[in-house]
């Protein structure tokens, strides 16, 4: 998979799992195809890439963490005896596992979270969630039968690429307006959301999903968060921010009095959670805070 940092930059529907994925593949083809007279300008060159990229997608706690450990992995190739083809070939494998792992938990938790899902259920999701996509799939491949009510996700409209994946397996899916989450919710069994990072005290995700999670808890629908752990990320580390986008996405405005307030991303609180699907297994609220946020 051969892409570049332009192209990395104009994928704005694809899920932080694939996002991340393909970060993995540019850095691998990158290090590949540079020089291997010179380790120091390659490392150098891999830290200029690596901060491209996160800025790409700023809120993506797996972006950083993966390529803050290829960065790493380089550092320490460097310190070896290795000539610089070994120490370049050493770090392109040590890229290929870290893609292994990441299919290796895709796999867990779509297994997991597909046990979630109960006969005839009605379930709505918002954004496009690799791991969601990965549950639904597993689960329609063991024969449950259930549909999907997909919200558009407003102003990127990713919703639209999670209906489309899902349809194309076979699943019945219904594409709506975020607006009508509410009416969907009264009929709905369950809801299904991704995360780009989990912190102390809530998770980051899509716009539109803290209404959405609000929604479920007044209407005693089940929230169920589907995320690898790679993706916490705690405050202490990194405070949480937000980033203002394109305004055009959303509105050319023909008068000065017109501001357009465009974030893609925003904070819902843990205790909205009514399980955690992880690599390591399901969870509720307590068990997923004494086993992964405790210091």
């Amino acid at each position: 998979m051969k892409l570049t940092l332009d192209q990395l930059q104009k994928i704005k529907t694809s899920s932080s799992f694939d996002f991340c994925l393909y970060a993995l593949h540019y850095l691998q083809n990158f290090i590949k195809t540079a020089p291997a007279k010179d380790m120091e300008s390659l490392l150098l060159g891999l830290n200029q890439q690596g901060r491209a990229i996160i800025k790409m997608q700023p809120n993506m706690a797996n972006l950083k963490k993966k390529i803050a450990v290829v960065i790493y992995i380089l550092k320490k190739a460097m310190k070896t005896k290795k000539t610089n083809a070994e120490i370049k070939n050493y770090t392109l494998t040590k890229i290929h596992e870290l893609l292994d792992t990441a299919d290796q938990k895709r796999t867990k938790i779509a297994i997991a979270g597909s046990k979630l899902i109960t006969p005839n259920a009605k379930i709505v999701t918002i954004g496009n969630s690799g791991l969601i996509s990965e549950i639904l799939i597993t689960a329609f491949k063991q024969k449950r039968k259930f549909e999907v009510y997909c919200l558009e996700s407003a102003p990127t409209r990713e919703g639209t690429s999670q209906a489309e994946t899902l349809a194309h397996k076979g699943i019945q899916c219904f594409l709506a307006t975020d607006g009508s989450m509410g009416t969907l919710l009264h009929q709905a069994s369950l809801v299904m959301a991704g995360a780009v990072r989990i912190y102390e005290d809530g998770f980051i995700n899509k716009i539109g999903t803290l209404p959405l999670a609000i929604s479920a808890q007044v209407m005693k629908i089940p929230f169920y968060l589907a995320s690898e752990t790679d993706k916490i990320l705690t405050e202490r580390e990194y405070a949480v921010r937000f980033y203002k986008r394109d305004s055009a996405e959303i509105y050319v405005p023909r008068s000065r009095k017109i501001k357009i307030f465009n974030v893609h991303y925003e904070s819902i609180p843990l205790t909205m959670v009514t399980k955690f699907i992880t690599e390591d297994g399901v969870f509720d609220l307590v068990e997923f805070r004494n086993w992964y946020l405790k210091e």
